[in-house]
């Protein structure tokens, strides 16, 4: 086998891995999480795990692309929904362009959680408390 036809086997492989872990194409909607919280968060979208994020985490989540609605959800290790997005896909993909920024956001004992498309205004959130017990 010569080495261009490696490089063209090795990058179909990894192409295929990319593929079956679910990632969204390049270019298609993401939430971006900030987890305050002092526990990981998992990454749901219509109750599919997309993936899990350490505490304190600040990431843009690729959000599968799908047609119909969307309902996308933070989760904590024993799987209690922190909070969540709920949009028709027009209306992710609107958020996700900066037509139409979402977001949704919860204070819990173990801090605070912010799912958020596009470039919402999140300065207008108070002050997060200081975790204080454990997350549901």
């Amino acid at each position: 086998m010569t080495q261009l036809a490696r490089a063209i086997a090795a990058a179909l492989v990894a192409a295929a891995a990319v593929a079956a872990c679910g990632v969204a194409p390049a270019g298609g909607p993401t939430v971006r999480l900030d987890n305050g919280t002092t526990v990981p968060i998992a990454i749901h979208v219509n109750d599919r795990w997309v993936g899990t994020y350490p505490a304190g985490a600040v990431v843009d989540v690729p959000v599968p692309v799908q047609g119909g609605d969307y309902l996308i959800e933070a989760r904590t290790p024993s799987s209690a929904s922190l909070v969540s997005l709920l949009g028709t896909s027009s209306r992710v993909e609107g958020a996700s362009d900066g037509r139409l920024p979402m977001s949704s956001w919860a204070d819990v004992g173990c801090g605070r959680v912010v799912l958020s498309i596009g470039p919402a205004d999140l300065t207008i959130l108070p002050d997060p408390p200081e975790p204080s017990g454990p997350c549901p």
